[in-house]
């Protein structure tokens, strides 16, 4: 597992379901909201799961 203390990205303040590694994730080319770079542990905490194209 990655260090927790690694920022990654989420689409949004709300609904997201992954989080990606880096900002220009193909993942994140639908994004309609504000990306936003919180902490893996953070992400974890939201119940995220990682971007299947980082995977």
């Amino acid at each position: 597992m990655s260090n927790l203390d690694t920022n990654v990205y989420i689409c949004g303040p709300t609904g997201a379901k992954k989080y990606h590694f880096t900002n220009s994730c193909r993942g994140l080319s639908n994004c309609k909201h504000e990306l936003k770079k919180v902490s893996l542990k953070q992400a974890h905490d939201y119940g995220l799961t990682l971007c299947g194209w980082e995977d």
